[in-house]
């Protein structure tokens, strides 16, 4: 499921960079979840689809957060 990989991979990308800051973190994985839901509901995709696509997408944000992690350590941090 292609709804099912691009909101995980957003939602680990963005709790992978935003953790430190906010406690509030926990909301995105239930609006992925929510999304998730809703395409079983309206009967487009099996479980087992969404479960791989939320794989993908959770290897896909780690991956996006690992190379922006060693991309934006080259510059030096400004005040």
């Amino acid at each position: 499921s292609s709804h099912a990989t691009n909101f995980m991979s957003l939602g680990t990308f963005l709790f992978l960079h935003f953790r430190r800051y906010s406690k509030y973190w926990r909301f995105l994985f239930l609006w992925v979840a929510l999304v998730a839901y809703s395409r079983i509901y309206l009967g487009v995709h099996y479980p087992a689809d969404l479960i791989c696509g939320a794989a993908l997408g959770a290897s896909i944000g780690a991956f996006v957060y690992w190379v922006s992690k060693k991309f934006l350590s080259r510059f030096p941090k400004t005040a």
